[in-house]
């Protein structure tokens, strides 16, 4: 999901204008959009000793653990466990598909659970598994949630139904005292054990028209980020926060005002507080690669310079790499390249050397959305965009390694196999899921664990 996509959802608009690139904003605007190369949304990775989450606008998120997620909450309620079948009936399991990445197995889990969805953001509550996804093609309807007490028996959450146009999206969920939470495309939702959703209000209401894009759970303080329209399609910013899951306050001290203009795209724990990365100040249009840092998930402070190798870039994912945090992104739009970057302590960051890929950034860029760490090496997934190619193959499927000491080079996935994304427990077994967020080759979702 874009930034420029989420925009003109706020504006109610039809989403084919961004399939011909020609959205509602002004001309002036659509060329800094399309010399800018379009920022898109990636992955959420939380974790740390509280549970901690970030979602885009109206939800683009994949979320890792590191570690665990925290203890889950006295009120969540186990689901009944769904009567076995006779065993002459069963279905067997799905024949594997493709090569698995050295380490993982696949747990052969049938993809048609997911119903043409794929996996953005996981956490475990007492054992179960609950995730959330996002519809790879439109059309798609359904709320798209996903529950398991262990590791084959996935089944289909109730909730609010999308429209069928492709707004199937729940781009995060984090655990609270006071049950789940989960935001995207469909809006802010709560339930109690992961098996129902219902729609959460924030009230009092925002001022205008806005819409939550970020959540924050930190203890039993659960904090949201709003983003609504202002003018000369700048954006403005205000943050609302909850000790009980029910009753909402506007934090009203300017603490949300950091991220005026600016798009956020991940957040994760550091030994003293969180890190988030994205774009500002000009986020969607004119971005800036940036990052914030946070002791409470309510104060926030922008920690990233404007200067080369941040000018004209955004940061669309992050993960704890083994001995620090590493962030990757796009480029400026005249290199048209990944780009990543490096911080010992989220507040330092230094840009990493891009890998050796020729592009002509004229028509063509790449794209990072989803990051990973598998053993002691990284993982990006995203993809790889090239107008002057013919109309089916402009956007190809990417993805990108770093192993430990090295620098990032452009892999193919047939030759390294599926990588798990989005990880999580279930009945006390690691799961991860392929594909990464924003893999745009509509790619079945496959379950994986590790091999013991």
């Amino acid at each position: 999901m874009t930034f420029d996509d989420e925009l003109r959802d706020l504006a109610g608009r039809a989403a084919q204008a961004h399939v011909r690139s020609d959205g509602f904003a002004s001309a002036t605007v659509k060329g800094r959009v399309r010399r800018a190369r379009r920022v898109y949304r990636a992955t959420v990775v939380a974790g740390s000793v509280a549970a901690v989450a970030v979602v885009g606008v109206l939800g683009t998120a994949v979320a890792q653990r590191w570690p665990d997620p925290a203890p889950p909450a006295e009120t969540v309620v186990p689901s009944p466990e769904p009567s076995p079948q006779p065993q002459e009936t069963q279905t067997p399991p799905p024949d594997p598909v493709g090569p698995v990445i050295d380490g993982w197995q696949d747990a052969m889990v049938d993809p048609e659970v997911f119903g043409g969805l794929y996996v953005t953001d996981s956490v475990s509550v007492d054992g179960r598994a609950v995730v959330v996804g996002c519809a790879t093609t439109r059309g798609a309807d359904g709320f798209p949630a996903w529950f398991a007490d262990d590791v084959a028996g996935w089944a289909r959450a109730s909730g609010p139904p999308g429209d069928g146009t492709g707004s199937v999206c729940l781009g995060d969920v984090v655990t609270t005292p006071h049950g789940l939470f989960a935001e995207g495309l469909l809006g802010l939702f709560r339930s109690d054990d992961g098996s129902a959703w219902e729609q959460v209000v924030l009230d009092p209401a925002p001022a205008g028209f806005g819409s939550v894009t970020e959540l924050f759970a930190v203890g039993d303080r659960l904090t949201v980020l709003v983003k609504r329209a202002s003018l000369n399609e700048s954006t403005v910013a205000s943050l609302y926060t909850t000790t009980d899951g029910r009753t909402w306050s506007e934090v009203t001290d300017g603490s949300a005002a950091v991220f005026d203009n600016a798009g956020v795209v991940q957040v994760i724990a550091t030994g003293d507080g969180l890190v988030a990365v994205g774009a500002s100040p000009g986020g969607e249009f004119v971005p800036t690669a940036a990052a914030w840092v946070s002791s409470d998930g309510l104060a926030w402070e922008l920690v990233t310079p404007a200067g080369p190798g941040f000018e004209g870039a955004a940061m669309t994912a992050v993960a704890w790499d083994g001995t620090g945090y590493t962030a990757v992104g796009k480029c400026s739009f005249e290199s048209g390249l990944m780009c990543a970057w490096s911080s010992p302590d989220g507040r330092v960051w230094t840009p990493d050397a891009s890998p050796d890929e020729q592009v002509n950034a004229g028509v063509a860029y790449l794209q990072p959305t989803a990051l990973t760490l598998v053993g002691a090496d990284l993982y990006a997934a995203g993809f790889d965009f090239d107008a002057s190619r013919p109309e089916a193959e402009q956007t190809l499927a990417a993805l990108w390694r770093k192993v430990a000491g090295g620098a990032w080079e452009r892999v193919d996935a047939e030759t390294v196999g599926v990588v798990p994304f989005a990880r999580t427990e279930v009945g006390g077994v690691v799961v991860g899921f392929w594909p990464g967020r924003g893999w745009p080759s509509g790619a079945e979702v496959r379950v994986l664990t590790p091999v013991e």
